[in-house]
């Protein structure tokens, strides 16, 4: 099952609402999440980081293709939200955590869910409470889905970041320099 529909079937699960590829291609696009993360989740819906598979025919850097840690082939599902090295293991429960809005149930995080971070939105049920719902609630619920789609989106982004470091650039990270990361990036970015 390709990215998109995965995105799919995760919003549809969390929303209780279907939605096109157009709605879930603009939501990447979304004011709150930055440029350089927009760019990443492009490029991860489309599958074109150089992990995994794309390694095993370069001799030298083979290793690549498997977690080091896991010894599963690396996918960016894998390295988001399945992997046992420490960001993915430190940084969700934190950003949960994090997560001070009673408007919105926090989402269980999946590839579908990160990819599809800016369609976040309270669950629809369609019935007449929903269509009497006062303005200062529905600011309310917006405010908590632009909150939700910034957590995921940079939470998400610092651990593909760390996994790179470590990866690419052999640097290990202790959890406190994980946690204090997060912490710094937290307040800078949701801050503003």
């Amino acid at each position: 099952m390709g990215n998109l529909q995965k995105t799919r079937i995760a919003i549809q699960e969390y929303t209780n609402t279907l939605e096109t590829d157009e709605s879930i291609w603009l939501s990447i696009r979304k004011p709150e999440i930055q440029t350089k993360i927009r760019q990443f989740l492009y490029k991860t819906m489309h599958g074109t980081q150089k992990i995994g598979k794309f390694w095993s025919s370069i001799p030298m850097l083979a290793h690549r293709e498997h977690c080091q840690t896991c010894g599963m082939t690396e996918t960016m599902e894998h390295i988001l939200t399945k992997c046992k090295e420490p960001p993915a293991r430190i940084i969700w429960p934190l950003v949960e955590q994090a997560w001070p809005n009673n408007q919105l149930d926090w989402p269980r995080v999946s590839i579908g869910i990160i990819l599809g971070c800016g369609r976040i939105k309270k669950h629809e049920n369609h019935d007449q409470d929903n269509q009497n719902e006062n303005a200062l609630s529905r600011q309310k619920n917006q405010g908590a889905a632009r909150l939700a789609t910034i957590l995921i989106s940079e939470a998400a982004h610092l651990i593909w970041v760390l996994r790179c470091e470590r990866v690419i650039h052999e640097r290990h990270h202790s959890d406190n320099e994980i946690t204090t990361r997060w912490k710094k990036h937290y307040q800078h970015e949701v801050g503003k």
